[in-house]
């Protein structure tokens, strides 16, 4: 038994936050010339090893790329520079205590030049996390601690950013580690302006009879590790009916217009099942296609070639227990020419426009729900086309006779 496989191209976005000196704030350093001072010449920039961080104090680093500063001042989540507390330079390394609280703090450092009374002061900010707490894990899927597939898709969720998430699977076949989960997608708060819940997926996961106990391993941007574990029991015992199928296109009935090769789409319950469809073609000749079937239960059936005339279609999905369903239908290969264009989209895409020709003008063409417009030379354009979420797109071309309610199809 084989299922598709899927790259993922996942990526992630840091986001960094500063905070910048305001000459002239109350309090705060003046802007150069003014009650006859100096404009500083002091030029400098604040590091840190992360911007997220869980133990107290923060090491810090300076690098001054001008001026000749002497004194120093730190100041945490104050702004406060007239009361600031001033100090030798130590420019490679420092300390900044951020305080109890978890959360956001600005750190302000200063330098200044000359004696107390000089007015040549530079201040910079450098914005931290403090984070003692370890990410928590929620599992939503499987849904159920009993399983009855051989293949499960791992699902869950972590309520802020995760650096590294990975598993530990043991079962009757043994122990495997440090298998990796994949964050897919991320929430941004438009409030606090950073990400927060982060959601993630072990893929195609094989487990065997009996229990199946994973171990996680999640470590957040502050370096908070947690370990949890959560076990999953294989039981077929349950597996007794035939597997749900939902048939998208075609359906029985249905006229495919004058291609030479059509795909059978649809849905079934278990992704692991096994599905084929068997063709009868006019003259009584059977070929037998396999399917490709993706995580989700949806499936294809590739280059099904399509003769004039009535086709009589076998669709049998059988599951790891054998369990079988099958369904029949007929379509018929109609002497109407429609074609459809490639449509290449970006995962992102939300509309598209699609293009391609029908040998008659008495038909309307609809691609998923939007009307086209047809051109004297028997092409067609139709445009804001929504474009069908998942890993796959599709764009269906329908022709409804224009006697058909004017081309917009029979009313419910």
């Amino acid at each position: 038994m084989s299922w598709p496989a899927r790259v993922l191209i996942l990526g992630c976005v840091v986001v960094s936050f500063a905070c910048a000196a305001r000459p002239g704030e109350t309090g705060g350093p003046l802007p150069g010339y003014q009650n006859g001072t100096i404009p500083s010449t002091i030029a400098f920039s604040l590091s840190v090893t992360n911007q997220y961080v869980n133990a107290n104090p923060v090491p810090m680093q300076i690098d001054v790329s001008n001026g000749g500063p002497l004194d120093m001042a730190i100041l945490v989540d104050s702004k406060n520079f007239a009361g600031a507390t001033w100090m030798a330079c130590n420019f490679s390394n420092f300390e900044v205590n951020l305080g109890q609280d978890e959360g956001w703090h600005d750190v302000w450092v200063g330098l200044r030049e000359q004696t107390e009374t000089s007015r040549k002061t530079q201040w910079e900010c450098k914005r931290l996390r403090l984070d003692r707490t370890p990410p928590r894990l929620v599992i939503t899927k499987p849904v159920s601690l009993i399983v009855s597939q051989p293949v499960i898709e791992l699902q869950g969720y972590c309520p802020e950013p995760l650096f590294r998430i990975s598993y530990d699977l043991t079962n009757a076949a043994g122990l495997v580690t440090n298998q990796q989960a994949f964050v897919l997608d991320q929430f941004f708060d438009t409030n606090t302006w950073e990400f927060t819940t982060n959601w993630f997926q072990g893929f195609d996961i094989e487990v065997t009879d009996g229990p199946n106990t994973f171990t996680f391993h999640a470590t957040d941007l502050a370096g908070n590790v947690t370990t949890t574990n959560i076990t999953f029991t294989l039981d077929y015992s349950g597996k007794t009916n035939p597997p749900i199928i939902q048939l998208y296109w075609p359906q029985d009935g249905t006229q495919i217009a004058g291609t030479n090769s059509y795909t059978w789409r649809g849905w079934v319950e278990d992704f692991t099942a096994t599905v084929t469809a068997a063709l009868v073609d006019t003259n009584g000749n059977t070929n037998v296609y396999n399917a490709l079937v993706e995580r989700d239960g949806k499936f294809w059936v590739e280059n099904l070639p399509a003769p004039l005339g009535t086709n009589w279609l076998q669709l049998t999905v059988q599951d790891v227990m054998g369990n079988v369903s099958v369904t029949n239908i007929t379509v018929v290969n109609s002497p109407l020419l429609l074609t459809v264009n490639p449509q290449p989209v970006t995962a992102d895409q939300a509309y598209a426009t699609v293009t391609g020709t029908i040998n008659s003008i008495e038909y309307t063409v609809w691609v998923n729900g939007v009307k086209a417009q047809l051109n004297s030379d028997g092409s067609w354009i139709a445009t804001n086309v929504p474009v069908s979420e998942g890993g796959t797109s599709v764009f269906q071309a329908r022709a409804i006779p224009n006697w058909d309610h004017g081309g917009n199809g029979t009313p419910p």
